[in-house]
């Protein structure tokens, strides 16, 4: 998915559109059912895979920043450099999965102009999912909507990976 909406990052209005239905199900289906070399259809809009993108990871068996792990990232974000500091106790492929998706991001915001995305719409849209809550406690708080300083604090923290890149994370490597 990563792949296609890279090739695409110049179409206006990216992440601001929803896929249509009938683009999701051939993404859905090619996900499932071929390698991972297999182009998508001409036919197939980024907007969907871009809206795929959000379903798959919103979908993942464990969030990209683990329940258990979320609290303790929340805390920190009010600052980069204790951010930084919590996202290295998350497992290694947890945070590898997150250092891709934010560098993705970064390409995106590259192209802003281009494509209307800005750091406040892709740092709310995914901090939703990064720190999704698991299913198991979807369940019992159903009723109860996310707290509005829980959506402040995960979109303050995607936003700290959005505004930097590699040489601010790691001490001047690029």
């Amino acid at each position: 998915l990563v792949d296609f909406i890279s090739l695409h990052l110049s179409e206006p209005e990216l992440f601001r559109q929803s896929g249509q239905y009938d683009d999701v199900r051939v993404i859905r289906d090619m996900l499932d059912t071929t390698t991972w070399n297999v182009s998508f259809p001409d036919t197939v809009s980024v907007h969907s895979a871009a809206f795929c993108l959000l379903i798959f990871l919103n979908t993942l068996t464990e969030a990209v920043i683990p329940q258990k792990f979320q609290a303790q990232c929340l805390e920190a974000a009010g600052s980069y450099s204790s951010a930084i500091k919590a996202l290295a106790h998350i497992p290694v492929d947890h945070q590898n999965l997150f250092y891709y998706l934010t560098a993705f991001l970064r390409s995106c915001l590259a192209l802003s102009e281009k494509n209307g995305t800005d750091v406040q719409l892709l740092a709310s849209s995914f901090g939703d999912v990064v720190f999704r809550d698991s299913l198991a406690s979807k369940k019992v708080a159903r009723s109860f909507p996310t707290p509005p300083v829980r959506m402040e604090n995960t979109a303050l923290f995607m936003r700290h990976f959005l505004n930097n890149g590699p040489a601010a994370m790691f001490g001047g490597l690029s």
